[in-house]
């Protein structure tokens, strides 16, 4: 024999119900920036030294510049991208009294998580190079203005700087 539920008893079901049908449905993944500390050596000396040799090999091969020294510096390390894994869940609790009151409780949880390659290293999703912040070129053919313009001007071409974050200096030549 079926007895009578009552209207509070399927509001409490309904509302189970709907909590389940919220936790069953799937978060999508979340990328996250985030430094990695681990990195930040290689983020500092790997493209800062190759960035000034290339400069360095093309400079010198532009007619009158002669021997070439760079210096880049950095607004910042660069940073890196890497992949997160989040999950979030919503509890909703509706309870009645025998006097006719109703308390609604709701819990909610938010869980992000790193996710990592076989080598237990972040898995890295995109990076970003370093800030260029100026440019010094100490040249052989540094008083010549011409000579000085084409490097000011390859320079921009490369790294998009104004012409006031690059100085073009004569190298001294030592006898």
């Amino acid at each position: 024999m079926i007895k009578k539920l009552k209207k509070e008893q399927l509001l409490i079901g309904a509302l189970v119900g709907i909590l389940l049908l919220v936790i069953a449905i799937p978060v999508p993944k979340a990328e996250k920036e985030v430094a990695i500390e681990s990195d930040r050596s290689v983020l500092e000396s790997a493209p800062k030294q190759t960035t000034e040799e290339q400069l360095k090999d093309i400079l010198q091969k532009i007619s009158g510049v002669g021997r070439v020294e760079v210096l880049i510096t950095y607004e910042d390390h660069g940073r890196v991208v890497v992949e997160k894994d989040a999950s979030a869940s919503e509890e909703l609790v509706q309870e009645a009294d025998a006097n006719g009151g109703t308390r609604t409780t709701t819990t909610s949880r938010n869980d992000v998580e790193t996710v990592y390659d076989s080598k237990e290293s972040p898995y890295v999703v995109q990076e970003f190079s370093p800030v260029v912040q100026g440019i010094l070129v100490v040249a052989e053919g540094g008083s010549n203005m011409t000579v000085k313009k084409q490097i000011q001007e390859t320079i921009e071409a490369l790294f998009g700087l104004d012409a006031h974050k690059i100085s073009i200096m004569k190298m001294e030549v030592l006898k």
